[in-house]
């Protein structure tokens, strides 16, 4: 090689000349082949598996995405849940494409081939053996939700919004209660995305099937979109106004115009609904125009509606005119006779009257309706004595319950005058009591407390011998008087009388009752079993002690006064010889005594090892008290357990609690789990508790609302209440069948009737169901 050859290949460059060899190199020809392999060498590299690119710079990674790769097609579902969840967290693109196959996996109708995990054989290329992996249902409903969670964090590209429509699809046919969790999931992620085919994609689902529908309808609300063309484009047009009207996007204003302009009359109502809610004012005069005018019973329907809401004159004709021919559509019956009772008006008497009087006439034949309960309202809240009369005529018959339910809902001076002087007539004091008793605690009724004290002192005093009527008095007494006088209802928990102790049993929950009931269930043992069999040998049925623990256990929601309760009582109580033996105990007591696990158990004992059979109970009520309970739970287990039950729990209730929970504890780990529930949860609810992460306090109070009541007739054993913020309370009836609560519980509620033989008169805490 010569010394100057450099230097004229230099020299050549400078000049702009091709590149050439020096003697003995490559020909023009093969040095312009080597510069396009160069180049789609460096092409191939963006294109090529990641194994490709990875295997010379990182073999422990190739080696870690094989593993993960194989994992996707494990026969073990928690095994392919864990790929699911490291290929969701990783930004990765091809972490993107294998979520999407799998995807095709999950919902294909064939089993997914796949190998068993990390240790199949593996041929030359990394790729798996294949073996059938055979999936029941509900684990792949469960692989479902997984990839709609990891798939939403890529939502931003369209193979995964595709995806994420596929698994809809999906799992809107599957039966499974994941697979309800992954439809609404993977709708909730399409909606996140704000990108306009998932729009579209969203406002075709609203003319498919109810469940695809609603899944729709949800996610749109839950994030609502800063593009609403896409979904008007392709949704129909009476499922997009109804989004519209729950929307209340000022954007719609336009669109809405032009429907009630020149659409169609049902449309055209619709849409002045939606403008009315969103404050238009001259949908008032579009009413108006149509009361006056239109034949159509939708347009008459909706300018009602309006009227009445909006305070126009013409508001008392229209609904007057509505309720002497009630619509036939249910939904609008409804609607009308709510409007009815929301806002009394002396201009609608008569129709209710004649709605009143058929009902009461047919209610020997049926069960009043929840229509009936709702003229009746509206009657109680005219006071108009003509109604009021009409409705205590009512308390002598089998339509009583729902005459009195809505009498005690009611108030003004006429109804309660009328009502303290029916306490002397035996048919109908109880109904009476009750009613006052509820009034009274509202400031409803002051006038009548003199009457109301002298009529319940009178029937408290009655014998315990004296017959099922002074036992259904004394009851219905001694309740009136715990919602109406709890300072005095304090001192009749010292009586031993079992039918009293139930009935004030069922508002032990508030203080004052509250201190005075778990005081006595401190200070009270357990009855022995030799006591037991005494008193079933004796042909007695019922103790005091056994009436006792099962009515006010209720009493331990309060925090203040269950703190007072030692936990080695609360152990007792849980399964006392008296009890019907359950697995799982009352939810009151689980609640307790899960928040007192202590950080460490004895002798090597896993301390968490019941906590997490209660939270795999199959009662919905003890894994509410379950979760609930990890609020206050002083061990570092807590965390994960409430983050897995947030997360996979098909009950929303029990995913309330744990959001609850997670929210008041102070630990920043449990924040990721919140985080993917405020986005991603399918209940609303839900969504709105993990939000409070960062606002909320480990003292922050129970949800409640304002004057609640629930009552309840006919009931032969004890009845289960679950309020929305998780509380769990046990009700036991009277002689009569009557259960009622009054107070702040938070709605909505879930009743369960518990099926115990007998369990009134034995006074046993019947199992969890």
């Amino acid at each position: 090689m010569r010394a100057s050859d450099p230097p004229a290949r230099s020299s050549r460059r400078r000049a702009g000349l091709p590149f050439e060899s020096s003697e003995g190199g490559r020909s023009p020809r093969r040095a312009a082949c080597l510069s396009r392999a160069c180049a789609l060498s460096l092409a191939l590299a963006w294109t090529t598996p990641l194994e490709a690119q990875t295997q010379r710079a990182d073999p422990g990674w190739l080696r870690q995405w094989t593993d993960v790769r194989g994992d996707l097609q494990s026969s073990d579902p928690s095994t392919r849940l864990r790929a699911i969840e490291r290929l969701g967290a990783s930004p990765e693109a091809r972490s993107r494409h294998a979520l999407v196959d799998a995807v095709r996996d999950a919902t294909s109708e064939a089993p997914a081939s796949a190998p068993q995990g990390r240790g199949a054989n593996r041929d030359a290329s990394g790729d798996a053996a294949s073996e059938t992996a055979e999936l029941n249902p509900s684990e792949r409903a469960r692989i479902r939700l997984a990839l709609a969670r990891a798939l939403a964090q890529h939502s931003d590209h369209l193979e995964v919004r595709r995806a994420l429509v596929r698994l809809m699809t999906a799992a809107a046919d599957g039966l499974e209660p994941h697979d309800d969790m992954a439809l609404h999931t993977a709708a909730l992620a399409l909606a996140l995305s704000g990108a306009p085919d998932a729009l579209r994609a969203l406002g075709r689902a609203l003319w498919q099937g109810e469940s695809l529908a609603r899944a729709s309808h949800r996610a749109l609300l839950g994030h609502p979109p800063a593009q609403i063309e896409p979904v008007l484009r392709t949704a129909p047009a009476d499922a997009a106004l109804a989004l519209l009207a729950e929307l209340g996007d000022q954007r719609a204003d336009e669109h809405l115009r032009e429907v009630v302009r020149n659409g169609p009359p049902a449309q055209a109502a619709a849409a002045a609904w939606a403008l009315f809610r969103l404050g238009t004012l001259e949908t008032q005069e579009v009413a108006r125009h149509w009361w006056k005018h239109s034949a159509d019973a939708s347009q008459r329907f909706v300018a009602t509606r309006i009227l009445v809401e909006a305070g126009d004159p013409l508001g008392t004709q229209a609904l007057s005119a509505q309720l002497t021919e009630l619509p036939q559509d249910p939904r609008r019956r409804r609607t009308l006779l709510e409007l009815a009772a929301a806002q009394p008006d002396a201009g609608w008497e008569a129709g209710l009257l004649r709605l009143a009087r058929a009902a009461l006439a047919s209610s020997a034949a049926r069960r009043p309706t929840a229509e009936d309960e709702l003229v009746f309202l509206a009657l109680a809240k005219l006071d108009r004595s003509p109604s009021l009369r009409l409705l205590l005529r009512g308390l002598d018959g089998p339509a009583a319950p729902v005459v009195a339910g809505a009498l005690a809902r009611a108030d003004g001076p006429q109804g309660s005058a009328l009502l303290a002087q029916t306490l002397d007539e035996p048919s109908r004091r109880r109904w009476a009591l009750r009613i006052l008793g509820v009034r009274l605690a509202r400031g409803s009724a002051d006038a009548q407390r003199g009457p109301f004290e002298a009529a319940t002192t009178k029937l408290l005093q009655q014998s315990k011998g004296a017959g099922a009527n002074a036992d259904a008095d004394r009851a219905a007494a001694a309740w009136a008087v715990a919602v109406a006088q709890p300072e005095r209802a304090a001192e009749l928990l010292s009586t031993a009388d079992p039918v009293v102790l139930r009935a004030l049993g069922r508002q032990s929950w508030r203080e004052p009752l509250a201190a005075a009931a778990t005081a006595r269930l401190t200070r009270t043992s357990p009855p022995s079993p030799q006591r037991q069999r005494g008193a079933k040998g004796s042909g007695e049925n019922e103790t005091a002690d056994g009436a006792e623990e099962s009515a006010l256990l209720s009493a331990l929601l309060a925090p203040e006064a269950a703190a007072r309760v030692p936990t080695q009582r609360l152990e007792a109580l849980l399964s006392p010889p008296a009890r019907v033996s359950t697995r799982e105990g009352p939810a009151t007591l689980v609640e307790l005594l899960v928040a007192r696990v202590p950080a460490r158990g004895d002798e090597g004992e896993e301390p968490l090892h019941r906590v997490r059979r209660w939270l795999g109970s199959p009662h919905v009520a003890t894994r509410i008290a379950a979760a609930r309970g990890l609020a206050a739970a002083n061990t570092p287990g807590a965390i994960a357990l409430l983050g897995d039950t947030l997360a996979w729990d098909p009950e929303p209730a029990v995913r309330r609690a744990a959001a609850w929970a997670l929210v008041q504890r102070p630990e920043p780990s449990g924040r990721r789990w919140l985080e993917v529930a405020a986005r991603l949860d399918p209940d609303p609810v839900v969504r709105d508790l993990a939000r409070l992460r960062s606002s909320a306090s480990p003292g922050t109070p129970r949800t409640r609302t304002r004057d609640a009541l629930l009552w309840l007739h006919g009931e032969e054993g004890p009845v289960q209440l679950f309020t929305a913020s998780g509380e769990t309370l046990w009700l036991f009836p009277d002689p009569d069948g009557f259960v009622g609560v009054h107070g702040p519980l938070a709605k909505p509620w879930d009743l369960r009737r518990l099926p115990v033989a007998n369990p009134a008169a034995r006074g046993e805490a019947p199992p969890v169901p």
